[in-house]
């Protein structure tokens, strides 16, 4: 990266420097687009580096990193300006947002509007997250998401300006290794807003994910004769279990609502005409028999899990578990990285 001295960002250039462990990205966009393009850089850059603080006003977003590296992080925040798909913008924001004081703060307000929490309850942090971690995905949830971004972020212009950035109509220049500049002194004065840090498995969030778990139910199908099949729920399931009708143990592992894969067994037992859903019904569900007659139990505990595939679920089996919450652990971890990985590649 070449080093420019003596610029004045405006509207046309974007001026990067660093300051010991500070990354100082002087953008002269207003207070809303550099607040969005502050969490999203921050969204990223904990999946890389661990927890960062960060700050924006209108002239300027900084970053805060745990080490002094000044070319190094300036590098990071380079290839996220440049290389990430501004279409998924709003998808990264959604990582930083729901670790925010702002995201709790409007959750409560918007849980007392819906009447899940009376209008004089209190809780301290760690318990609010722990309950926000029991609504992930509901309305409540998604609403409190909405409104965050319609009242304090600004998606749509932020992403244009990410892609004037990358199409080189908007310059991003360097000022490194060489002090901190006038304008940067201006923006440390204060101290930082925020600390935004990757998610880490408290004990109360490991309890609510293993109960979801284990109250999850599974349909075990016999792929051996196709006449049996049976629904159980994870923490009341035997330990080992056969087909009643011809003791095979070759058991795929299915959604409790999935009625068509009995079928589609049934039809290839009987040499009957399969269409491609029927075959791929079948693949899945040889890949889950295969994994049921290896490793038992576990296997229909790992297909619970969401985001996790035969792929993943074979390599995480493969490792060596001394006890369920062990293997739970690595199931957890799979669906963090699954939530933050998809959708997010650029195309």
């Amino acid at each position: 990266m070449k080093s420019e001295a003596g610029v004045v960002p405006d509207e046309h250039k974007v001026l990067v420097e660093d300051y010991e462990n500070l990354i100082i990205v002087h953008s002269c966009f207003g207070s809303v687009v550099n607040d969005t393009i502050g969490r999203f850089l921050a969204a990223l850059l904990t999946t890389r580096v661990g927890s960062v603080g960060f700050k924006s006003d209108p002239y300027r977003i900084m970053v805060q990193f745990q080490t002094r590296e000044g070319a190094k992080n300036a590098e990071l925040v380079r290839k996220i300006l440049m290389k990430t798909n501004p279409e998924h913008l709003q998808d990264y924001l959604e990582l930083s947002l729901t670790k925010s004081e702002m995201f709790e703060w409007r959750f409560v307000h918007v849980a007392k509007r819906f009447g899940a929490f009376t209008r004089d309850v209190q809780f301290g942090r760690t318990r609010l997250k722990n309950i926000i971690a029991e609504y992930i995905g509901t309305p409540l949830y998604k609403e409190t998401l909405r409104e965050i971004e319609t009242e304090k972020l600004d998606v749509r212009k932020s992403s244009e300006m990410l892609r004037e950035l990358q199409a080189g109509r908007i310059k991003l220049l360097f000022h490194t290794g060489k002090g901190i500049s006038p304008l940067g002194r201006i923006g440390v004065k204060h101290k930082y807003a925020e600390i935004i840090g990757p998610e880490k498995p408290t004990k109360e969030l490991m309890a609510l994910f293993n109960r979801r778990i284990m109250d999850t139910k599974q349909r075990m199908v016999c792929m051996n004769c196709g006449e049996w099949s049976q629904t159980y729920t994870i923490k009341d399931m035997p330990a080992d279990i056969k087909c009643p009708k011809c003791s095979a143990k070759l058991l795929a592992i299915v959604h409790p609502m999935d009625m068509e894969t009995q079928k589609a067994v049934l039809k290839k037992l009987k040499d009957r005409p399969l269409g491609t859903t029927d075959q791929e019904m079948l693949e899945r569900a040889r890949k889950s028999s295969d994994m049921y007659i290896t490793y038992g139990r576990n296997a229909v505990i790992i297909m619970a899990g969401r985001g996790i595939g035969p792929a993943t679920a074979k390599r995480i089996l493969g490792r060596y578990h001394v006890k369920v919450e062990d293997l739970l652990k690595d199931m957890r971890e799979a669906e963090v990285n699954f939530t933050k990985t998809k959708k997010f590649m650029k195309t």
